[in-house]
């Protein structure tokens, strides 16, 4: 059984596009471009663990969308569980999908 309970940023900003030196506050406005994470979850389901129960997790903001959101994650991942909570109500209620 594999529970993938990381609250792993959706968003990074590679090596490549760090400045070099202090960006200097005197030249007004800063605008960051990040790039997204890669999936892992895919290739876990279909490369690493074939026999494996796998879980995952999703936190949303917005309660209608969590059940909708967590099928998606079933059917794109082709694993076996996402237990959801929302945001407001994490520390008292979870939903399993």
């Amino acid at each position: 059984m594999y529970y993938l309970t990381a609250a792993v940023s959706d968003f990074f900003l590679p090596t490549q596009k760090m400045s070099e030196h202090k960006i200097q506050s005197g030249k007004g406005n800063l605008s960051i471009e990040m790039d997204q994470v890669p999936k892992i979850l895919k290739p876990m389901v279909d490369e690493w663990t074939k026999d494996g129960y796998i879980v995952s997790f999703k936190l949303e903001t917005d309660p209608s969308l969590l059940i909708p959101k967590s099928r998606t994650a079933l059917e794109r991942y082709g694993h076996q569980v996402v237990i959801g909570n929302d945001l407001h109500r994490r520390k008292y209620e979870v939903v399993f999908v």
